[in-house]
C-alpha cells in the first residue's frame, strides 16, 4: 500500500527513497515496491561502515612505517589547511611526516610539517613530484587541503598497499563545521571507458572490505614510494590541477599494477558548491591525454568493468 510518503516520491520522478536508501524511478514504485518497501530496504551506509570497519589488528598497529603525506594548497584553501593536517594526525596510529607545498599563496606556519613556496603556481602535479623525491617514508599519500580521514586510515591503506597496488578509499562529504563526515556516500570514482571519474555508489552494499576496482579519485589514495617513481610519477604535461586520480588509476594499471579499494576507510571531503575558486585552463585536457594514452585499453575497460557499470547508481548527496 502507498502512504502518504511514496504518494508525494512518485509525483517527483526519480529520487531517493528514504524507506529503502535507494535511487529509484517512480516506475519502480509502482510496478516492483508498490508499498511493500521491507523486501527492497538496503542498508544504509552507516550501517555499511560499522560492518566493514573492524577494530585494527595487532598486524596492523605493529607497522611502524613512514607515510609520506603530500599536500598542494592553494591560497583559497588556506582557511582549511591546518584542520586537514591536525585532522590527519589524529587519525593517523603510524608515523606520518606532512609536505605542503603553497601554490602561489602565502606560506604557513604549522608545526611538524615540511613546507615548500612556489611563488608562481605550479599545480598539484609538480609539487607530488618534488615533494616525492625528498620524502623519507615508505609510502605516498596524496590528499586535498580540504578533507579529514576516518580512523586508523594510515594502518589500513598500508596492509594494502603491497608491491603491486595503488589503493583508494571511498569518500563522504566533509561538513566544515565539524571537520566530520556527514555520513553520506559519494561512493568512488569509477574509471569509465572514456578515462574519465564517474562517481557511482553500488545498488547492493560493498560485500568486501578490499575489491578490485578501477577506481581513481583525486585524493586520498597510497602506494609504495618506489613504485611512484617505477610508473613515472605526474606527467606534468597533463596541466597543473584535474583528473590526477584517473592519472594515477590508469598508469598504475597498465604498470602491471592493481588498482584496490578500501571500503573501510572513508575521506571525508569538502565539495564547493559554485564554481571553482580558481581558474583551470584547459580543463579537458588531461582526458584529452589519457584517451590518446590508453585507447588501446579502452575495450578492456568497458568489458572488465561492464558488471559494475550495470550494477551502480549515480551518488546520491
Amino acid at each position: 500500500m502507498f502512504n502518504e510518503y511514496c504518494k508525494k516520491k512518485m509525483e517527483i520522478g526519480l529520487t531517493l527513497c528514504d524507506r529503502i536508501n535507494r535511487k529509484v524511478p517512480n516506475d519502480f514504485c509502482r510496478i516492483s515496491c508498490n508499498g511493500n518497501a521491507k523486501e527492497f530496504i538496503r542498508e544504509t551506509n552507516t550501517e555499511m561502515r560499522k560492518r566493514l570497519t573492524k577494530s585494527l589488528t595487532e598486524q596492523q598497529l605493529s607497522n611502524t612505517e613512514l607515510v609520506s603525506v603530500i599536500i598542494a594548497v592553494g591560497g583559497f584553501d588556506l582557511q582549511y589547511l591546518e584542520r586537514t593536517v591536525a585532522s590527519l594526525r589524529e587519525t593517523a596510529v603510524g608515523p606520518i611526516e606532512i609536505f605542503v607545498g603553497y601554490d602561489g599563496c602565502p606560506t604557513m606556519f604549522i608545526v611538524g610539517t615540511q613546507p615548500k613556496l612556489y611563488p608562481t603556481p605550479v599545480g598539484q602535479r609538480k609539487i607530488m613530484n618534488d615533494a616525492a623525491k625528498v620524502a623519507e617514508g615508505e609510502y605516498i599519500f596524496k590528499i586535498d587541503a580540504h578533507c579529514s580521514m576516518s580512523h586508523g586510515w594510515d594502518a589500513r591503506m598500508k596492509e594494502s598497499a603491497a608491491d603491486d597496488c595503488l589503493v583508494n578509499c571511498v569518500v563522504d562529504i566533509l561538513d566544515e563545521k565539524t571537520w566530520q563526515g556527514k555520513g553520506h556516500s559519494m561512493g568512488h570514482a569509477v574509471i569509465n571507458s572514456n578515462m574519465k571519474a564517474e562517481w557511482v555508489r553500488l545498488r547492493n552494499p560493498s560485500k568486501a572490505v578490499v575489491e578490485e576496482q578501477m577506481t581513481g579519485c583525486g585524493c586520498g589514495w597510497m602506494l609504495k614510494a618506489p613504485l611512484f617513481d617505477t610508473i613515472g610519477g605526474c606527467n606534468e604535461e597533463m596541466g597543473p590541477y584535474g583528473a590526477i586520480g584517473p592519472e594515477m588509476a590508469l598508469r598504475f594499471w597498465s604498470c602491471w599494477g592493481y588498482v584496490v579499494l578500501r571500503n573501510d576507510v572513508v575521506c571525508n571531503h569538502l565539495f564547493r558548491k559554485g564554481k571553482q575558486p580558481f581558474v583551470i585552463n584547459d580543463r579537458d585536457r588531461p582526458y584529452r591525454i589519457l584517451k590518446e594514452e590508453y585507447s588501446e585499453y579502452r575495450d578492456l575497460l568497458a568489458k572488465k568493468f561492464a558488471n559494475y557499470y550495470k550494477e551502480s547508481l549515480y551518488a546520491v548527496v
